[in-house]
């Protein structure tokens, strides 16, 4: 998967959304790159589930080639739209994190 994708989705207010505007530009890409790498995890995973046995190792075989298209070809041909479940998961983790940031204040 392109954690660059991923972590564009986090941009879009997170930082602010959960008051962490005051944190160095440093501490605040550490977070971004760690909550992409979450996503992606929660992604395949979900990836996973939908896909059977044959089907997997067709996929780990396309994802150790790295040919980020035919990866997206693959999965939209398996009814699997990426970008709307990566919207998703960037949106079911930004609820948690929001609730999780509510219980600190």
């Amino acid at each position: 998967m392109d954690i660059a994708k991923i972590t564009d989705a986090f941009r879009t207010n997170i930082i602010e959304e959960l008051g962490l505007e005051i944190l160095p530009d440093e501490q605040k890409l550490r977070l971004l790159d760690k909550m992409a790498s979450l996503v992606e995890t929660r992604l395949m995973i979900r990836v996973g589930e939908k896909l059977s046995e044959t089907e997997r190792a067709e996929f780990s075989n396309l994802m150790t080639e790295g040919d980020s298209e035919k990866i997206f070809a693959w999965l939209a041909s398996h009814g699997i739209n990426v970008e709307e479940w990566l919207l998703e998961e960037v949106g079911h983790l930004k609820s948690e994190l929001r609730e999780q940031a509510k219980t600190v204040e």
